[in-house]
């Protein structure tokens, strides 16, 4: 097989079962494709994937060092001359490959980076109408990219202009990401985007979004008030702690007086039933519980 044009890198930390379905997929994706998949774990146990299955995959570890400096190791890595980072539970299509591909061959990638649009499966989404966690999700619209971005996208543009990178389904030549210097491995979990980001702004390299539905973001793994909570702290923590992020003061104290409430808040999510006529009330207190968790990263952050 020819050498592969493209680099599908994939950072995980402890999700073996979300990684090997994104794995099964990607790999039957580009099975008679020019490209290859690099799965760097930063976790502290090694990950047991079967070669005799996923044997496009090459494995690296990196354990504990943070999703920005497995990332570059991935890169280092790489035979290709794209790289397409992509989280640990994004589902390729044949169509992405196409989209990356069409651009390659135009030139396009020489100046430009893109970042690939997506959604949540539709399954998932199935699932999370019966979950008050998902139902929270759903009506936040966090399960598509537009959501997370907070603007409507123009969907007549096939490419469009955007001021930011996402790296669960990120697109740059090899040449630029190593100009710009790779990803910050100072930001060990979220909000390496925003410093990336900066540094291509800087170096006018354009970044715009695909906005074909092109891959699927499988949070499968996240429909639980804990893991959910769990990760929004993580990401917020690692944010404060690069000075990505900053909370008013006057809000840092309302929060902070709260605090020592968080178990019961959580008590009272429980209790509440699982039905959409409570959702008023639920998505209250899960909305009160995520900032409560950015109020306790802020406080770890200054101690």
């Amino acid at each position: 097989m020819e050498e592969p044009f493209v680099s599908i890198i994939i950072a995980s930390r402890d999700r073996k079962n979300v990684l090997l379905e994104t794995l099964a997929i990607g790999c039957n994706i580009i099975k008679d494709q020019p490209g290859e998949i690099i799965v760097i774990n930063d976790g502290d146990i090694p990950i047991e994937i079967p070669q005799d299955i996923f044997t496009q995959i090459h494995y690296l570890e990196n354990p504990g060092r943070g999703v920005s400096s497995a990332r570059n190791h991935g890169a280092s890595k790489a035979k290709g001359d794209i790289l397409f980072f992509i989280d640990d539970d994004m589902w390729i299509t044949q169509q992405t490959l196409k989209k990356i591909y069409e651009l390659h061959k135009d030139d396009f990638l020489k100046n430009n980076a893109i970042v690939m649009n997506w959604e949540y499966p539709e399954k998932l989404q199935k699932d999370m109408s019966t979950k008050k966690i998902g139902r929270y999700i759903l009506r936040s619209n966090y399960h598509t990219l537009e959501g997370r971005l907070h603007k409507k996208i123009d969907y007549t543009q096939p490419l469009l202009p955007i001021n930011g990178i996402g790296s669960g389904s990120f697109v740059i030549d090899k040449k630029i990401f190593k100009n710009i210097g790779g990803y910050n491995e100072n930001i060990y979990f979220q909000g390496e985007d925003i410093d990336i980001t900066n540094r291509m702004i800087k170096q006018k390299i354009n970044i715009y979004l695909s906005t074909e539905i092109t891959c699927f973001h499988n949070q499968s793994d996240r429909l639980d008030l804990n893991n959910f909570l769990q990760r929004t702290e993580q990401g917020y923590q690692s944010q404060v702690n690069s000075g990505v992020m900053e909370m008013k003061e006057s809000k840092v104290q309302f929060y902070q007086f709260l605090l020592p409430f968080v178990s019961t808040l959580k008590l009272l999510y429980s209790l509440t039933p699982n039905i959409p006529f409570f959702d008023l009330i639920t998505f209250r207190l899960i909305g009160s519980l995520s900032a409560l968790t950015y109020t306790k990263a802020i406080r770890n952050g200054q101690s």
